[in-house]
């Protein structure tokens, strides 16, 4: 395409000028040649033939109208020997020049990574600049790269337009893979109720479902909202659409269907298939798994997902997770006659065999029930050859869990499965609903333990929020090359220098340092949604939080002060990523000026002597510590993606409703019509918690 003069080795001068992307390629060679910003072109996509068309469409997309040659050539026999024999499928050599790229791959899959790294290079040209000439041969690290998105607040209002956008996202990332939780359930409680989810119909089965209602208060409306809805996965029965989708930008969808494991719904209401307790009499949770109905139920479920969504789009991975199960099981009279274990590994390897016999070619399963729960690894050596016996080793994947930042757990390492496929699970997105919660770490050392240990996967537990956009990259980045990525804070640096800039990291390392506090967790409204032994329910918030903080006025004034610094380095963007972020910083300066606030109040009211007590200043001040949060709130709801408002805006509408009680109860001591420790301290029913309606107001 050009000179050999083109390819000559760069000078360092120039090498300095290559831009950085995301992912990090794995060998870049830079070349003297220099190469221009394109100028723009109009192309048109109906002039290709059909079968150059997904291609096509991603240069389109990616590139938009440019004037500028691309070649892609997909040859069966591409396969440079730098490139590991199992990554070849994903493999491709870029062509930098001049007048014009090209791009070598042996799949269509590889030339679409190829384009994507062609166009992160080309739109990184300074207007009227130039970078070197440059040959990019690439490739993953790990042949699995994703995200699990579990079914929670937030993806159950994600429409089929936002699955899809989700779909993009990671395809941007040459993240391949997307799993979404179809059945869960939790301890969690609003409403007086634990939370589930079923995220597609089950056949013959019209009584499976779980509705939700969420409340909360609007500021743009200034009034309390309610939904009460399906999830739209569901009513509308989209997964179908969804893999299809992903299939066409190169992620695979796959489905998270637990049965043993987070299991309410199906056996509270189908009490025939729950567990017993020892008088012979149905729990609410778990299944009997010597009732063969039960086996046959979840047998049929699983193929019918498999053969309705996955296997029409070319999708065979299937994950069963079976996690946290715990030590209770089915007491009733046939299944006490085999041990926790026993029972678990059959239940295994029939569902894994069935599964297999029906097309699926990998069965994913979480580790923490075999190497935790049952207080010993139990992927034993007989276990491994039963699994040969019966032809499913090679088909099983384990999918290695820990969320923590500073490190992982004994029990948590690909080596322990004795040589079955191994992924790696850190978190990316979780408890955004409620407060901030920074995984980028979290993503480093599981991802390190991987590459050590030989982990073919990645795929990361989540829900998906913009704000986490660093720990998504992070993921990226570590995944498809490990060695290249570094350290997180030099990561954390490329990223600023790609995404956004210095002030943007500034503002996240602020927010990181108020979560480094420990105390987020203790002033966000979720962690009283569990129903604790010795603790009233609903749980008294947020009185039992100030029980905590009463002593750490400090830690309160500087979760406020990292929500306003952040929030100054974000003013004035408009971005996506940096619109949420902002969203973020308020909240916590939210959560760290009323609790400062509260505090005070909380100290003055359990002070036994009468004097300084000024009600009426301490209302006032109340009241400037709400008006900051409605403020968050107004900001959530302008800037959040729609499906996340309503869960964020309403654990913080508990808050905005106890401190408008609060004020009220001080004017009430202002007036002499209440005394100082008749203060309440918490909303007995609160907007989270009640089933009735109400008329709130505006206080």
């Amino acid at each position: 395409m050009d000179s050999e003069q083109t390819r000559a080795p760069s000078t360092t001068a120039g090498a300095a000028g290559f831009p950085q992307i995301i992912p990090e390629p794995q060998l870049l060679t830079l070349y003297s040649g220099a190469v221009q910003r394109p100028a723009e072109l109009d192309l048109e996509l109906a002039e290709l033939e059909a079968d150059e068309r997904g291609l096509a469409a991603w240069l389109l997309h990616h590139l938009g109208a440019i004037e500028y040659d691309v070649d892609i050539e997909v040859q069966d026999d591409f396969a440079p020997e730098e490139v590991p024999p199992d990554a070849l499928a994903e493999a491709y050599e870029l062509e930098i020049l001049p007048d014009g790229a090209t791009i070598t791959a042996r799949t269509e899959p590889g030339a679409r990574w190829g384009l994507k790294t062609l166009s992160d290079v080309l739109k990184a040209i300074p207007v009227h600049g130039s970078i070197p000439a440059a040959r990019i041969l690439d490739w993953p690290t790990m042949k699995t790269r994703g995200v699990f998105i579990e079914d929670k607040w937030g993806p159950d209002l994600m429409e089929l337009a936002d699955w899809k956008a989700l779909i993009d996202y990671l395809a941007e990332r040459k993240l391949n893979n997307l799993g979404i939780g179809l059945y869960g359930c939790w301890c969690v409680q609003y409403d007086g109720r634990i939370t589930e989810w079923l995220m597609t119909p089950v056949p013959d089965r019209p009584e499976l479902k779980s509705e939700w209602t969420i409340r909360w208060y609007s500021p743009s409306k200034d009034a309390i909202e309610e939904i009460t809805y399906l999830p739209p996965i569901f009513e509308k029965d989209l997964l179908g659409k969804i893999v299809a989708y992903g299939q066409e930008k190169g992620v695979e969808v796959i489905p998270y269907v637990n049965s043993l494991g987070h299991n309410t719904l199906i056996p509270r209401l189908i009490p025939e298939f729950a567990a017993k307790n020892e008088a012979g009499e149905p729990e609410e949770f778990g299944y009997c798994l010597s009732n063969p109905d039960v086996i046959e139920f979840v047998k049929g479920w699983y193929q019918h997902i498999y053969e309705k969504y996955l296997k029409p789009n070319g999708v065979h991975t299937f994950h069963i997770q079976c996690d946290e199960v715990g030590k209770d099981f089915c007491k009733c009279a046939e299944c006490s006659k085999a041990s926790m274990e026993e029972m678990l590994k059959e239940y295994v390897i029939g569902l894994v065999k069935h599964l297999v016999s029906v097309g699926v070619q990998d069965v994913v399963l979480y580790n923490d029930q075999f190497t935790r729960h049952l207080d010993k690894n139990t992927f034993d050596e007989a276990f491994m050859q039963r699994l040969r016996d019966e032809g499913i080793f090679d088909n099983i994947i384990v999918d290695w869990w820990a969320y923590t930042n500073a490190c992982t757990y004994p029990d948590v390492h690909p080596n322990l499965g004795r040589g079955l496929r191994g992924w790696v699970k850190p978190m990316t997105c979780y408890y955004n609903w409620s407060r901030w919660d920074p995984r980028q770490k979290n993503v480093a050392v599981m991802l390190e333990l991987g590459h050590r240990e030989g982990a073919e996967g990645a795929a990361s537990y989540s829900v998906f929020d913009p704000a986490y956009t660093l720990s998504f990259d992070a993921l990226a980045e570590y995944s498809w090359n490990f060695r290249g990525a570094g350290p997180m804070h030099r990561f954390e640096e490329k990223w600023a220098a790609v995404r956004a800039d210095g002030d943007v990291l500034e503002a996240i390392r602020w927010l990181d340092r108020a979560f480094e506090t420990d105390l987020l967790n203790v002033l966000a409204y979720y962690a009283y949604t569990y129903n604790r032994a010795g603790k009233p329910w609903p749980r008294q918030y947020p009185q039992e939080a100030l029980e905590e903080v009463v002593e750490r006025a400090y830690e309160l004034d500087f979760i406020a002060e990292a929500g306003a610094r952040a929030a100054h380095l974000l003013e004035g963007r408009t971005d996506e990523v940096s619109l949420n972020l902002i969203a973020e910083a308020a909240r916590m300066e939210a959560l760290g000026l009323v609790f400062a606030v509260m505090r005070d109040v909380w100290e003055m009211a359990h002070d036994d002597a009468e004097a300084k007590r000024d009600a009426c200043t301490a209302a006032l001040q109340v009241e400037g510590a709400r008006d900051a949060v409605v403020e968050a709130m107004a900001l959530i709801e302008d800037y959040k993606p729609h499906y996340l408002v309503p869960c964020c805006l309403r654990d913080m509408s508990v808050l905005w409703e106890f401190s408008g009680q609060l004020i009220e109860d001080l004017n009430e001591v202002a007036a002499g019509e209440r005394q100082w420790p008749a203060l309440r301290w918490f909303v007995a029913g609160n907007i989270a918690q009640r089933e009735w309606e109400i008329e709130w107001g505006s206080q």
